[in-house]
């Protein structure tokens, strides 16, 4: 039996009613799932130095939001523990890498609020405690970067869009130091008359020395080729030369480069690719052992790369105890399958990894050299949660699992959408792994739980009514990508398992489902397809019987190679139009608002968005109907990392939309938002902040059609440790979904506010 009372105190200033207690009763869920906890964990940036290693590591709850903290371990990932950052088991600041120099460990990252122009830093001497030094160095955000230690200090070669490469280093990690990255004492001025044009894939550093490899393009009198670029500093990257690289070899003509490097006793080694012979389709391997400086002295290795397969890149090299560890990605999307070898020039063996869950797939993070060995990180996904796997690779090239790294392990019942049926709310949610959908009773408890069995996991995401019946959609992980699932119901009891071609009829596209909505007998979803060669095009189907789905005429929703489309909301006006709302967002990945409309839900066409502040990146929460009114949610993410939400409206039944008077909604912050609507009334809840730092705010919509602040007040909201997740109103009850607390002690709650009557 799970029954969980999650205990809240929130009322409303202007005369609603005072505190309630919600319980979710899961009793009775006693299936094989609902013991297993739903959650999330990922790893990134593994960085060793002996035995001791560290990883940045990520864990989210089922329906929460993620926090990510450090994991070091002293017995080459045997057991691990997490660090404190400055002072604190988790942090708000997006941490992006680690790097280890015989003087300690450094974490770099850069704030969840206000300007993101620079990096935060912190440094630990054992990796057990990292504290900020500094101002952090100034590396843009969207910068190309690697880091490095060394016996002298730390590095970050970095490059933004098309300016040259420059190199940052510190002593420390308090004071910085930054300057063009210009080889052989070449002036700025003198390095761009060269004519080299390159981009780097690897910095790896021993005492002071350090090796940067990649390929650049040569313009020499006009003549220009490719070849691979490395560059060497022997002063922990205050200064640096070129290596010599021969691209013309012995092994075929030029265009090859190194993709990545490993410090061995003798010096450095690299692995990359090559062709060994003109006319051959796809690169083999080509790698090079250390011999001297120069570096020149290439082997191809088909053991590694035979030139038969495409070349997807992400090569990796680690070095232990005399034997390599080499790693890459082959083949093409969406059939990209990754390798593991150990052995040296001439002689290498594949490495084994233990069989994957069914229904999921294994996801490669990296690797690192340990004592008789190496340590290899992947993370395995399925439906239903994700963990790390941390292997250890010994000379032979046998893996066995040293540890598991999982996130929260937590079977309180969870809620991920709620839904108003009949002037009441049922919920879709969890308990442990089984989804349920809920129903709201009279005292106040979501109980009277029907299961939504399945043999495939599924996960669902979204439940969506009306007066015909609901729609429950989620996702099932297959081996490399994810397909939409849409289940339709009548009663909320007796569910249509739909097929899978929902929002493509591509088996190989991934898809995901964002809205629904149910429009007298017809069903309908919307989202997007992610198709084998990338694009993603916006899509929306619907079907009558929920067995069978049609996809809408793509045109409109038609993505590119140069820009992705989805569908994120639907809504029907009151004279039975459908208005869709959806983002473009651009190779940049600068978002902008689309809007379509369709008469009766057939064909849709695209309708001119309102008018935002300029230079804004603008995309759609939540699109209701209120009385006879659209009501569209837009948040916009101004310059200078500013956030606000503007709410539009149209009475003209989606064809035309203006900003409606509200009270400002803005903020240097992240502004998380649900927008609930009964048909007549309207209330935007808000989540103003970061995980540790935040605050909700309520908007509702008076008769006069002006948006003013609701306050709320309550315990809960004033821990600055709470986010709203869903809301619905039915009635004069305005109930809402969210979390509270920090880290592991992050808890759902089921927050319910009556409406003050008379506004």
């Amino acid at each position: 039996m799970i029954s969980f009372a999650l205990c809240l105190a929130l009322s409303a200033c202007d005369g609603g009613a005072g505190p309630t207690v919600a319980t979710i009763d899961a009793a009775g869920i006693t299936t094989e799932r609902s013991q297993q906890a739903l959650s999330y964990a990922n790893v990134s940036s593994p960085v060793g130095r002996g035995d001791s290693v560290a990883v940045l590591r990520w864990v989210a709850p089922a329906s929460g939001t993620g926090h990510k903290t450090i994991s070091h371990s002293r017995d080459a990932g045997a057991i691990w523990t997490d660090a404190t950052i400055d002072g604190q088991a988790v942090t708000d600041d997006d941490l992006e890498r680690l790097a280890v120099s015989p003087k300690g460990w450094l974490a770099l990252g850069r704030p969840s609020t206000g300007p993101r122009d620079r990096l935060v830093v912190r440094t630990s001497p054992d990796a057990a405690a990292f504290t900020r030094q500094g101002d952090g160095v100034a590396v843009p955000d969207g910068a190309e970067y690697f880091v490095a230690g060394t016996a002298v200090g730390w590095t970050i070669v970095f490059q933004q869009g098309e300016e040259p490469w420059q190199a940052a280093t510190s002593a420390d990690g308090a004071a910085w130091t930054v300057a063009p990255l210009t080889p052989d004492g070449l002036s700025p001025e003198d390095y761009a008359a060269v004519g080299i044009d390159g981009t780097f894939s690897d910095l790896v550093a021993s005492d002071a020395e350090l090796l940067l490899v990649g390929q650049g393009t040569i313009d020499t009198f006009g003549q220009k080729t490719t070849g691979g670029l490395v560059y060497h500093s022997g002063d922990g990257g205050l200064t640096w030369r070129r290596n010599r690289y021969r691209s013309e070899t012995s092994i075929g003509p030029g265009n090859s480069a190194p993709q990545a490097a490993a410090w061995t006793p003798q010096g450095p080694a690299t692995l990359g690719w090559g062709w060994k012979t003109y006319g051959r389709t796809y690169p083999e391997a080509v790698f090079r052992a250390p011999l001297g400086n120069d570096m020149i002295h290439p082997t191809v290795e088909h053991g590694l790369r035979d030139g038969t397969s495409p070349y997807a890149g992400d090569d990796e090299l680690d070095f232990s105890e005399g034997v390599y560890l080499a790693a890459g990605d082959h083949g093409a999307s969406p059939d990209i399958w990754a390798s593991l070898k150990v052995g040296s020039p001439g002689s290498w063996k594949n490495v084994s990894l233990p069989a994957e869950d069914p229904h999921g797939h294994r996801f490669a993070k990296g690797n690192l050299a340990v004592s008789g060995g190496f340590l290899s990180f992947h993370a395995q996904y399925s439906t239903l949660g994700s963990r790390v796997e941390v292997f250890f690779i010994d000379a032979t090239g046998t893996a066995s699992l040293r540890s598991t790294l999982t996130g929260h392990q937590d079977l309180a019942p969870s809620i991920a959408a709620m839904t108003a049926v009949d002037g009441g709310i049922e919920a879709l949610g969890y308990a442990g792994r089984q989804a349920a959908v809920f129903r709201r009773t009279q005292d106040r408890t979501l109980g009277a739980p029907s299961l939504l069995p399945s043999e495939e996991p599924i996960h669902f995401t979204g439940l969506r009514s009306g007066a015909a019946g609901r729609v429950a959609f989620g996702w099932r992980q297959l081996a490399n990508h994810a397909h939409a699932v849409a289940w339709t119901s009548k009663d909320g009891l007796d569910w249509v398992r739909g097929s899978e071609a929902v929002l493509s009829s591509r088996p190989a596209d991934d898809s995901r489902i964002s809205d629904a909505l149910v429009l007298g007998d017809r069903y309908l979803v919307s989202g997007w397809a992610e198709d084998a060669d990338g694009v993603a095009n916006g899509s929306i189907a619907v079907t009558t019987d929920g067995a069978s789905w049609t996809q809408l005429a793509p045109e409109p929703f038609r993505g590119s190679e140069e820009q992705s489309v989805g569908v994120s909301q639907l809504e029907a006006a009151a004279n039975g139009a459908i208005v869709a709302a959806g983002t473009v967002t651009d190779k940049d990945d600068r978002t902008q608002l689309r809007l379509w409309r369709s008469a009766d839900g057939s064909a849709f066409v695209d309708i001119a968005p309102p008018a935002g502040a300029e230079g804004a990146e603008r995309s759609p929460g939540e699109l209701v109907r209120a009385g006879d009114t659209l009501v569209l949610a837009v948040t916009e993410e101004l310059p200078e990392q500013r956030h606000r939400v503007v709410l539009y409206e149209s009475t003209d039944h989606g064809a035309t939309w203006t900003a409606a008077a509200q009270d400002a909604l803005e903020a240097d912050t992240s502004i998380g938002h649900d927008l609930a609507s009964d048909g007549d009334e309207a209330v935007l809840v808000a989540t103003v902040g970061t995980t540790t730092a935040s605050h909700l705010t309520a908007l509702r919509r008076r008769a006069d059609g002006s948006w003013r602040t609701m306050a709320l007040e309550s315990e809960v909201l004033r821990s600055e440790r709470t986010r709203a997740a869903d809301a619905v109103l039915a009635g004069r009850q305005l109930v809402l979904s969210a979390e509270t607390g920090t880290g592991v002690e992050r808890r759902p709650v089921v927050v319910e506010v009556t409406l003050p009557a008379g506004q």
